[in-house]
């Protein structure tokens, strides 16, 4: 499976979506438009993602495990470079490609801490990636700052996900 080089996640006023653009490190670029309900639907599976790691479950009280998710945000925020512009991949997108928007959300929690997220069209090729808690906390921060500038109301709704197997959304 190829790996993620850059993820950029952009509000577009006129489409009043989030377009999501990830490139991987074989030079192939994937795009597809986040609704605001599929906004959400990604930052409560993400969320879930930060729950299962160890330093933050194995904390008996709420405050502890509040702490620890600081920690753990601040170091990874710290190591993220968000200044770097999006390096367009070799493969173009032409005026008349249209981009998909995103339907159907599968994701699920693995063992060794890593959570597997598919985001998938109504129809054609999704997006299926792996991702660390660290990176889980640099997506979060990016495509919250992308509702954010399209001035969404995100709130945190309780998630779907049983703490087993995996979860298919739509």
């Amino acid at each position: 499976m190829a790996m993620i080089r850059q993820i950029q996640a952009r509000y577009d006023a006129e489409q009043d979506r989030i377009l999501l653009r990830v490139s991987r490190d074989d030079d192939k670029e994937f795009r597809i438009w986040l609704t605001r309900r599929f906004l959400s639907l990604i930052l409560k599976a993400l969320n879930q993602h930060l729950e299962i790691d160890p330093d933050i479950s194995s904390q008996t009280s709420p405050s502890s495990k509040e702490e620890v998710k600081a920690f753990k945000r601040e170091q990874a925020l710290e190591q993220a470079d968000f200044q770097q512009p999006f390096a367009d991949s070799e493969e173009s997108y032409p005026l008349e490609q249209t981009v998909p928007v995103a339907f159907k959300l599968n994701y699920s929690l693995l063992k060794d801490g890593l959570m597997r997220l598919q985001l998938l069209p109504r129809q054609g090729e999704g997006l299926d990636f792996v991702l660390t808690s660290q990176i889980s906390i640099s997506f979060i921060e990016m495509l919250t700052a992308a509702g954010v500038k399209g001035q969404w109301q995100l709130t945190a709704i309780s998630s779907p996900y049983t703490g087993q197997g995996k979860v298919q959304i739509n």
